[in-house]
């Protein structure tokens, strides 16, 4: 947070009292902070400010927000967004996150029922700034969590009657898992949106199942394009129940943003293969605060260069098979750890896990992963290491199964709920050539 605020170098600096302690570490290692203003005071200032307040002028082309990318790979870059990059992409996807499937609409009994999003992503991140400002505009009451918690979200549904709920990946897997899951009234909860990190089919496929009554979206994006670029949609997920391809699809593009996959020249790959993937529209950010270079670097050619990995199919649905520095190369081969975490988490002992590349004399990179057991459960009783390991075989190609499984307590991870991988590979390719972020 020190890094950030030194970074954007704001005036004023808002804050909730709890964080006293915090402020007073900003006021020793910030010099253009001008004023730190509580809540309280805010309101306050509120109060007494004259009536009718004065209007701020502004273009559409004025930065509205500088937000910070999520730091899973380094630290956060300061991305400027405007007003005219928000009010597209609220056009744009808005209405494609709420508005459900026709034939869920026609048995929704209860027409009167006021609609209600419900999501523990915080505002200082791109996804949860986006809801919020899709529920304002579409006049839905936006209630927010400090943090993931099943049960508190479970009870929160039931008792707020909660229509939306938003997860990522992480928490999506925690609550539909969750052993008290049936001893809530979740009947409101009209539609499940998820994303902000790739979903494995498993966790997926399991989430349709348990709520069946219930239409689901997916979002992909990044920051830097205000945050969205394809939505899967209910009517895709509709699909999916009965095409299981489709459940490890991204979806479709927005309407008004342009998407390409391309190699590493900066050439259209034919469908099926996999590339960058690359987009353009009115949606993309103006740049990244006070970093011209990787400004450039990053919107060469006029197009968003998003670091992606993913593939076109036929029907231009987009597949996300991961970030282009988690892609692991063993023995010549390309691996997508999102394949081999999809094999993993389908055995019935597995919460949750990472995979990542560490360095190997002979393969080049080695797979490797790290794993959560489910609560009770333990190494060498339950699952051994050299079961896990035969259990993906038994999914995938061997050549693509971890040579490596640890099992832990608990994964590093960001306060959006995804996983760091850059803090399980920092001890294995420190002292190396090469660097893996």
């Amino acid at each position: 947070m020190v890094y950030c605020v030194n970074y954007s170098k704001p005036r004023f600096l808002i804050y909730q009292p709890e964080f006293e302690e915090l402020i007073q570490l900003f006021k020793q290692r910030n010099s253009t902070v001008e004023q730190y203003i509580s809540t309280d005071q805010f309101q306050q200032l509120k109060r007494e400010a004259p009536e009718p307040p004065q209007r701020a002028k502004f273009s559409k082309r004025s930065t509205a927000f500088i937000l910070f990318t999520g730091g899973t790979t380094r630290y956060p870059k300061g991305v400027m967004l405007s007003h005219y990059n928000i009010g597209c992409m609220i056009a744009m996807a808005g209405q494609m996150l709420v508005q459900g499937t026709k034939e869920f609409r026609e048995s929704f009994l209860d027409e009167d029922l006021k609609n209600k999003m419900l999501t523990a992503l915080p505002l200082f991140h791109g996804a949860g700034l986006f809801l919020a400002l899709c529920s304002m505009f579409g006049g839905i009451t936006f209630i927010t969590q400090k943090k993931f918690d099943a049960v508190e979200t479970l009870k929160t549904i039931e008792e707020e009657k909660v229509t939306f709920c938003a997860m990522v990946p992480t928490t999506l897997k925690q609550f539909i898992e969750h052993p008290d899951l049936k001893k809530y009234d979740l009947s409101t909860l009209r539609t499940i949106i998820y994303g902000a990190a790739p979903t494995t089919p498993t966790i997926l496929g399991k989430a349709l199942k348990t709520f069946p009554n219930s239409d689901f979206v997916q979002d992909f994006g990044q920051t830097e394009a205000s945050p969205v670029l394809t939505i899967m949609s209910a009517l895709g997920h509709m699909e999916a129940r009965t095409n299981r391809r489709l459940l490890a699809s991204a979806g479709h593009t927005l309407p008004g943003i342009e998407v390409k996959v391309v190699d590493h020249e900066g050439n259209e790959v034919p469908r099926g293969e996999v590339g960058e993937i690359i987009a353009r529209g009115d949606n993309i950010m103006q740049g990244y605060w006070e970093q011209p270079e990787k400004t450039v670097q990053t919107l060469r050619g006029g197009w968003l260069h998003t670091g992606d990995l993913g593939k076109m199919d036929e029907e231009d649905f987009i597949y996300i098979t991961g970030r282009g520095k988690d892609m692991i190369v063993s023995g010549g081969e390309n691996i997508y750890p999102i394949e081999v975490e999809d094999a993993i988490l389908s055995h019935p002992s597995i919460l949750e896990c990472a995979v990542i590349g560490i360095p190997d004399e002979k393969w080049g990179e080695a797979v490797t992963s790290f794993v959560i057991l489910r609560r009770g459960l333990k190494e060498g009783v339950d699952v051994t290491e050299e079961e896990l390991i035969d259990h993906v075989k038994s999914k995938i190609a061997n050549y693509k199964a971890p040579k490596k499984i640890t099992f832990r307590r608990k994964l590093p991870k960001s306060p959006q709920g995804k996983i760091l991988k850059r803090k399980l590979r920092k001890p294995f390719w420190k002292d190396q050539e090469r660097q893996v972020a």
